[in-house]
């Protein structure tokens, strides 16, 4: 890659940073994301995405700055789409479709990856180098660069919603299907009875779409599979976003009460439900709910492989009655944030409620009533450790 590609890979790269209410935090143009751009953005690509500002489009603006004619526009105009490097805006309501330059992440890398494409080399090599960026946090998870980006993700706002399944505590929650009012439910962790608060909004056709998860997907290119066997296509859009998935055949549309059945089975098994935002702003509409577990979920994966901090909303709080426990051991397995641990030796488990970001994965797994959730918003922040202390190493 010559240094005239890498200005302006760099200049796009920081551009698209600054799209979005959470950027990377580190700097856009740290070589391992430009590689990442390197991998699917061509020169032509380049040169009309560098002309665009941070502001919205209609297609005909998009086709003028272009210079080119409709006939070449469109399969060029169509590319940029099918990778998510623009974000289309679809509306019901009267107002025009309008776009603009996507976020890296969360929204350009997510997009590369999420559809039903086949598996090109291009993209298997942005993957490659997706977990190339990832890994080199590790690296850079040292003194004092680890206290200064737990620092900065401390006073950032949180823009990632974990939401429950009804049946995480079966004995004490509110059926999926009922209307539930939750004040303030606009970001965090949340209870089984709040699911219903986010699918309630989109009951009108192809407003709600599955498609295949992008972190997995790095994971196994990487040929590094889930420790928590969640399928592949666990990824749910909402709104435009779900329009504009299943126009583009990345994904397919799902009515509501399969949706429920997909959380049901991937929750089951490990997964939380992953709330995101637009622009990542917890202020604005729901964009999608990523179904992640521990291991492979780009925020708290990242936390456990000690790649990044933990930061998050939570409006609930487990409780434990540790003499009902057995020491089964399957709170341990998927608490997401290690809150729930064994000592060797140890026939009970121990509970730091300082970790506990109020999923209920503990209470839907517990067969001895040992886990209650009670309300409690807070902020969470989990500092990320040193490497060494990583709940799960690098294959």
């Amino acid at each position: 890659m010559d240094f005239k590609r890498k200005l302006k890979l760099a200049k796009l790269a920081w551009r698209m940073n600054k799209n979005t209410s959470a950027p990377l935090p580190l700097p856009a143009v740290l070589p391992e994301i430009i590689g990442c751009f390197d991998a699917i953005i061509t020169d032509e690509d380049l040169d009309f995405l560098n002309r665009l500002d941070n502001r919205h489009y209609s297609y005909e603006d998009l086709r003028r700055l272009s210079g080119k004619v409709e006939s070449v526009f469109k399969p060029f105009f169509a590319r940029l789409l099918a990778y998510q490097i623009l974000e289309h805006y679809t509306f019901t309501d009267g107002r025009p479709d309008h776009y603009e330059l996507n976020a890296i992440l969360v929204g350009w890398f997510e997009g590369t990856l999420k559809g039903t494409y086949p598996m090109t080399p291009e993209r298997v090599e942005f993957a490659k180098r997706v977990r190339k960026l990832f890994t080199k946090l590790e690296k850079l998870n040292v003194t004092p660069l680890r206290q200064i980006v737990n620092l900065k993700l401390k006073l950032d706002p949180s823009w990632r919603t974990v939401v429950a399944l009804d049946s995480a505590a079966p004995k004490k929650s509110i059926a999926m299907n009922q209307k539930v009012e939750t004040p303030g439910a606009k970001g965090g962790i949340m209870t089984p009875d709040t699911v219903g608060y986010y699918l309630e909004k989109f009951d009108e056709p192809d407003t709600i779409a599955l498609c295949d998860c992008f972190c997995r997907k790095v994971f196994e290119v990487n040929e590094d599979p889930c420790r928590y066997d969640i399928p592949m296509e666990s990824c749910i859009m909402l709104g435009y976003r779900a329009r504009h998935i299943i126009e583009a055949g990345m994904g397919r549309a799902i009515s509501r009460k399969e949706c429920e059945q997909v959380i049901m089975d991937c929750y089951s098994k490990g997964a939380m439900m992953n709330v995101l935002y637009e622009h990542s702003d917890a202020s604005k509409v729901e964009a999608a709910i990523c179904l992640c577990c521990p291991d492979c979920c780009g925020s708290i994966g990242s936390y456990n492989r000690s790649w990044m901090a933990l930061s998050v909303k939570a409006f609930y709080q487990a409780q434990a009655n540790i003499d009902n426990c057995v020491g089964c051991k399957l709170c341990v397995k998927f608490c997401p944030t290690a809150a729930i641990t064994m000592a060797e030796g140890v026939k009970k488990i121990s509970f730091d409620p300082a970790k506990c970001i109020g999923c209920g994965q503990c209470a839907f797994h517990c067969k001895k009533d040992v886990f209650t959730l009670v309300p409690n918003e807070r902020m969470v922040f989990l500092p990320n450790r040193p490497v060494s202390e990583a709940r799960f190493k690098q294959p």
